[in-house]
């Protein structure tokens, strides 16, 4: 058995139970480990966490043959797998619920006969895990065939992933007449350039993170977002519930992802929703954007008014990192007032105040007034003399060579 790392009971955990010990529990359990990673060491962010922590229980067999024999001509267990699968759901669950603090999502594994084994479990009466992966599932009865394919159809809030080799010979017909048959986004059908050993570890991956797919998932978020009583913290708070729903976890959205929904936001041009996520998100998180980042955003918005405030309100700052901010980004404030407001004038107005109030950034702002004015045929005599500056007084810098100062003579 595996704990996650930092395991404390006052935590809600999904447990992963894995058939086939010797063979898929060491690579389940590392896979596990590195998804579900939260923490910090050393100064180096490792947190993956592409799933939730999770247990991982490994499942030994006594005698694999007859307790995984599978059923090929019917549905339901052999005697062997029966004994199994009463094992499993009358004294290892309940013990591990007893014992460890489990969130009441379980998920099983199983390759080759296992896999057949996990299936079957979804065709009894009561179906107890939550998620199933197989891989490696060789063919039954027509019967069991045509249940499997009406079960998959319906499988709810439940998930199953079917992976199979291109080079796993009569282990993999199944899966490929399925996996045409099935439209069910509870339903994944991966196949993989591996034979019947090397599946496991080129399969396995996928097949966790399709167990656990919602799991810091917000596709969602743009559409939601357009609705007219849509609010971010009802949003986090809907999330938060899903979560609890479906996995038996409290979990929250974390700082990595308020930067791809905020992304998102700018990139779908949605300054309302831009707007929420950034006032909840330093709210919440007892911090503030740096105009600088907020500016970029607000161009990209094509809130052109939004940037051009905070461009000024940087100017008028007496913070030396807005000063550096600044002077480190000149070429992106001259096409903004130049490109994107179409204001070369005050591109160049813009430039003659940095100058004023930073004056050792006289050569890097007159090499941009002399290319404005060229370019856009605006202020020529002043164009002319901020070359003949930056020709008396060249050093090598960021901006601009010689070269570029000839282009312009």
């Amino acid at each position: 058995m595996q704990l996650p790392k930092g395991y404390v009971t006052d935590r809600k955990y999904p447990v992963i139970y894995t058939l086939d010990r010797q063979s898929l529990f060491p690579i389940v359990a590392d896979y596990v480990k590195h998804l579900g990673n939260e923490t910090d060491e050393d100064g180096y962010d490792l947190g993956t966490n592409s799933i939730p922590a999770a247990i991982v229980v490994g499942v030994h067999h006594a005698n694999r043959g007859e307790e995984t024999e599978p059923n090929f001509e019917g549905i339901g267990y052999l005697p062997g797998p029966q004994k199994l699968y009463d094992f499993l759901t009358r004294e290892l669950i309940p013990y591990v619920d007893s014992t460890y603090s489990t969130s009441g999502y379980d998920v099983i594994i199983g390759h080759s006969n296992t896999a057949q084994f996990v299936t079957n479990s979804l065709l009894m009466e009561k179906v107890v895990f939550d998620g199933v992966i197989a891989l490696s599932l060789v063919e039954g009865s027509d019967g069991f065939n045509e249940r499997l394919e009406n079960r998959l159809k319906v499988m709810g809030e439940r998930s199953y992933f079917l992976g199979y080799g291109f080079k796993d010979n009569e282990f993999n017909d199944l899966a490929k007449e399925l996996s045409g048959k099935l439209d069910n986004e509870g339903v994944l059908i991966s196949g993989y350039n591996a034979n019947h050993g090397d599946l496991p570890v080129v399969s396995l991956l996928d097949g966790l993170k399709f167990t656990f797919r919602d799991y810091r998932n917000f596709e969602c978020l743009i559409s939601a977002s357009k609705f007219v009583d849509f609010s971010v913290a009802q949003y986090v708070d809907d999330y938060g519930q899903r979560m609890k729903s479906h996995y038996g976890i409290l979990t929250d959205i974390n700082e990595d992802d308020y930067g791809y929904l905020i992304v998102e936001s700018v990139n779908n041009r949605n300054v309302n929703l831009f707007n929420e996520l950034i006032k909840y998100d330093e709210q919440k998180n007892d911090f503030e954007y740096q105009e600088i980042i907020l500016f970029h955003y607000r161009k990209e918005l094509g809130d052109l008014d939004g940037a051009k405030s905070l461009a000024y309100r940087m100017l008028s700052s007496d913070e030396k990192m807005m000063g550096r901010f600044l002077l480190g980004q000149l070429d992106a404030f001259v096409d903004f007032f130049a490109k994107d407001l179409a204001v070369p004038l005050e591109a160049i107005e813009f430039l003659e105040k940095i100058a004023r109030k930073y004056p050792d950034s006289r050569l890097t702002t007159s090499y941009f007034i002399a290319n404005t004015s060229r370019a856009y045929n605006v202020e020529l005599e002043k164009g002319k003399m901020s070359l003949k500056y930056c020709v008396e007084h060249y050093e090598g810098n960021r901006f601009f060579d010689e070269k570029d100062l000839g282009e312009l003579e």
